[in-house]
């Protein structure tokens, strides 16, 4: 389950880096400097995800509360169909994340749980 989760983090990292550093970036702020910008929490929970156990991933779901927010108004307001679709993405790697994450929380309370 870890790995799993491993994967959407990085799938989500990337995906921001491509989405606000590639696709979309703000003109104020450079390629570099909105990708750095948008990804910068992504990327510091990146090395707290590599600890074992299951606090970090917790954490980082909290993080993503503001992510899967951000997907949810840029579906609803643009009119862009690329960036509706790079929205939709998020908020389904979002998704996914909390379903594993709520899984192996389910599956650690049940190991607990039985008798030795």
């Amino acid at each position: 389950m870890a790995t799993l989760l491993r994967a959407l983090w990085l799938a989500l990292v990337v995906l921001h880096l491509v989405w606000f550093g590639v696709l979309t970036p703000a003109e104020s702020l450079g390629r570099v400097g909105t990708a750095l910008l948008v990804a910068s929490p992504l990327l510091v929970m990146l090395i707290w995800m590599w600890r074992p156990g299951l606090r970090a991933t917790v954490v980082g779901g909290m993080v993503l509360l503001i992510y899967f927010c951000l997907g949810v108004s840029e579906a609803w307001a643009t009119s862009l169909v690329s960036v509706r679709a790079l929205a939709l993405v998020q908020i389904a790697l979002i998704t996914v994340y909390y379903g594993v994450l709520f899984r192996s929380w389910q599956q650690g309370r049940a190991a607990r749980r039985q008798p030795e």
